[in-house]
């Protein structure tokens, strides 16, 4: 896909196969082939996008030569998401500094607005959701015409496209799911599963051994006591039958 071009150039006539720098092209057009682009990406923002024909571009204007499209995301004061885009240029400014001050215009970066685009929704998929537009509009005119570097990658699944979003509340699969998955997914468990039995088993077979050593001890600690005590009575046995 070709990128959105803002400036008109022309056949050289002095150099054959080469081209001259002609015109700015006209702000409005731009806008039009911008719409056309998002509605063809699938991602014309569905409540609508309007161009800001204020007196900035009314009439014909122009786009400036150094003008930068800037994206910004975020949530209406009252409902819904917007996106605005503006165009970032160098421009002439009228500045007074006062009777004591030279006045007159002086180069200044300005930012104006330039159109806008509107979500009713207001979920955090639906943010995600214009976020990926205003990655459309940046791609459209800066992109690659090789390659589009975009936030998204596009895939066809039968006769309708699927959309990769990367957002972890957002996110559609690449590809359709490999039966072979739920089988890996299946041995897994059984054999996490087989590793806790054992692990218990194991347990239950020490707090056993662990069990019995105490009995053998306490057998062991009786019989020394029974030997003591008949120690003690063949004791006194021999001082009576001396006596």
């Amino acid at each position: 896909m070709p990128i959105i071009e803002t400036e008109i150039w022309k056949k050289n006539p002095d150099r054959p196969g080469t081209v001259i720098f002609d015109s700015q092209r006209k702000a409005q057009d731009i806008f039009n082939e911008l719409e056309a682009h998002l509605k063809a990406d699938g991602r014309l923002p569905d409540e609508y996008f309007l161009f800001d024909a204020r007196s900035n571009w009314k009439d014909g204007a122009l786009f400036p030569r150094d003008g930068e499209i800037v994206c910004n995301v975020n949530y209406g004061d009252s409902e819904g998401i917007y996106l605005d885009i503006s165009v970032r240029y160098s421009k002439k400014v009228y500045e007074y500094h006062g009777e004591s001050a030279a006045s007159g215009y002086v180069d200044r970066v300005v930012t104006e607005h330039f159109a806008t685009g509107k979500t009713l929704g207001e979920s955090i998929e639906d943010l995600d959701k214009m976020n990926l537009v205003a990655s459309s509009v940046t791609a459209a005119f800066y992109g690659s015409k090789q390659q589009i570097q975009e936030r998204y990658a596009r895939i066809e699944s039968g006769a309708e496209p699927k959309t990769y979003q990367l957002s972890p509340y957002n996110q559609d699969a690449l590809d359709p799911p490999d039966p072979s998955d739920a089988i890996k997914v299946k041995e897994t468990a059984d054999s996490t599963k087989a590793c806790t039995d054992s692990a218990k088993e194991t347990a239950n077979c020490a707090k056993t051994a662990q069990s019995s050593g105490k009995v053998g001890l306490m057998d062991k600690l009786e019989a020394n006591k029974r030997k003591i005590a008949e120690q003690d009575a063949m004791k006194d046995y021999a001082v009576e039958t001396t006596e």
